[in-house]
């Protein structure tokens, strides 16, 4: 103060000037820093069971998942679709899957279908906003033809396996390599653990990204093999969990584990790039667990090729710069949720003018708010599938099925389909809740941890006979209640005939349509899976 006193009083005046210029520019800095549109991480989890993750009481540990989870926003009523590809159109496109004809089932090697190229992808509309775009991973959205693989549909770089399932390790579907980079076939990466793979090239993507094209938000799709079958680890992580006595589930747990550890490398790639500064982050696994390989998505009733809760009702959290830490969100949430609300996280537009019009909601006031933990969402479709050439609101017998949840109620149209019963609860129980279906007759908690999923009662196969359960006190839909709740059978009917009848046919719907082109095979193509029209 007394070296001031000291100076000529314009100098001072200077001096003060230049003291307000830093603030205002350090202060605009500030606001740019936190007004600027967030690195968006998407790690896709395939075939990852409602129990299969620690933060939902598995035995399994998934240690950094629940660290996430526990300092982000859990999303507690998150759903998808049954299978692999019919979530994957819906989380790209942002419509249910039977608003684009991908309902029916997963698209086979060979097939000459996939995401209809009208519909923008996830990708092209944060392109659209800005965005420098990247995906690495599981794609199973169709590759008769190079406009229907990734980097033809919004992503900048790509690389993973174009199809349903493969080795772990040779990256082999029935004999032949699928493994691809951008347009080339991937041929180097024999005996590498696919999420270990994976996760190398993702921060590869984020390293050199820092490097060419900062100036940009980066979005970055990581869709793990992990933890689809085959049954394949290394031999490490099964031997954290020898004390599972089934040997398949010892090795999904050790799967599990290990997909939590690379989702931990990913985010400490995105700190050491400085990524992590301004970031949303999602987990989700794309449908429900299959109990016949070795999943749990206990108590749900149900798995993977099932519209039961086990089949739909997934495993997903939010983590963010922006959003609170330790939020149960309680809401109805959908794969088809994710493009307007990532969207809206990149303060950008959304742009889509194609139709059937966008299914998804606008989530993300919801999500950063500290107190809104319920959002707009009122419903969600499990599914619309006819099946065959009937349509679904034929009364003449079996059409298919359909399933909506309005609020607590969850109204089920047809058979929800196989397994059907309560599959794999933790093996170390102390209590027999006289569910369980391995439980011994006299109750005790000394049993076995898996004997049949199947249930013994009947479902209906016609769309006269429905089936309705409160999701709130019964979420194991252990209870039909429609004999005694019409009023919300019909209302729920109603709400779900909206869908039913704007459901377009399935474009793999007869057997025919689902035969393999013989110009796929591989052996005409150099022994690799790639485009061949």
């Amino acid at each position: 103060l007394g070296f001031l006193d000291l100076r000529p009083a314009a100098d001072m005046a200077l001096a003060v000037v230049v003291v307000v210029l830093v603030l205002a520019v350090s202060h605009s800095h500030a606001a740019d820093d936190t007004d600027a549109p967030p690195n968006i991480l998407f790690v896709l989890a395939d075939d990852c069971g409602y129990n299969d993750v620690s933060f939902h009481g598995s035995e399994i540990q998934t240690p950094f998942l629940d660290s996430l989870v526990d300092s982000g926003v859990h999303l507690a009523n998150y759903y998808g679709h049954m299978i692999c590809t019919p979530s994957r159109s819906a989380l790209m496109s942002g419509r249910y899957a039977s608003h684009v004809g991908l309902q029916h089932s997963f698209l086979n090697y060979g097939q000459d279908i996939g995401l209809p190229l009208k519909f923008k992808t996830m990708a092209n509309h944060l392109q659209e906003n800005g965005y420098s775009t990247h995906m690495v991973g599981k794609w199973h959205l169709g590759f008769s033809a190079w406009n229907q693989t990734p980097v033809f549909r919004g992503f900048e770089s790509y690389f993973g396996y174009l199809g349903g399932g493969e080795d772990y390790y040779t990256h082999k579907a029935s004999g032949y390599l699928d493994l691809t980079e951008n347009t080339s076939p991937a041929t180097n990466y024999t005996g590498n653990y696919s999420a270990e793979l994976f996760t190398n090239k993702a921060i590869d993507v984020m390293t050199k990204h820092v490097e060419g094209n900062a100036s940009k938000p980066l979005f970055l799709y990581v869709a793990f093999q992990s933890i689809h079958s085959p049954l394949q680890c290394p031999e490490e992580y099964k031997t954290n969990y020898s004390w599972i006595t089934n040997p398949n589930r010892r090795t999904m747990a050790g799967m599990a584990t290990a997909l939590d550890d690379s989702v931990s490398r990913l985010v400490d790639g995105m700190k050491a790039n400085g990524l992590w500064d301004n970031h949303v982050f999602v987990f989700a696994a794309d449908n429900g667990g299959p109990p016949y390989v070795a999943n749990s998505n206990y108590p749900l009733r149900g798995g993977k090729w099932t519209i039961w809760e086990g089949g739909t009702h997934l495993a997903a959290f939010v983590h963010g710069t922006k959003l609170p830490a330790k939020k149960n969100f309680t809401g109805l949430a959908h794969h088809i949720d994710w493009v307007p609300t990532l969207v809206a996280a990149a303060g950008g537009v959304l742009n889509d003018t194609v139709l059937p019009p966008m299914d998804g909601l606008n989530l993300w006031p919801a999500l950063t708010s500290p107190t809104d933990v319920t959002g707009p969402r009122t419903s969600v479709i499990m599914n619309v599938d006819q099946t065959n050439q009937q349509v679904l609101n034929d009364p003449h017998g079996w059409s298919g099925y359909a399933a909506i949840r309005s609020g607590q109620y969850k109204l089920v149209l047809g058979d929800p389909g196989t397994p059907n019963g309560w599959c794999w609860p933790n093996q170390n129980r102390t209590v027999c809740n006289g569910y369980d279906q391995d439980c011994t007759l006299d109750g005790s908690a000394s049993m076995p941890q898996h004997i049949s999923c199947a249930f013994n009662g009947t479902v209906p196969d016609d769309r006269s006979t429905p089936m309705l359960f409160d999701l709130q006190a019964d979420p194991g839909e252990r209870i039909d209640i429609s004999g005694t709740r019409p009023e919300v059978v019909a209302k729920l009917r109603q709400e779900l005939d909206v869908y039913i009848n704007s459901a377009v046919p399935p474009l793999n719907e007869l057997p025919s349509e689902r035969k393999a082109d013989p110009r796929s095979n591989p052996n005409l193509h150099g022994g690799v899976w790639t485009p061949w029209l």
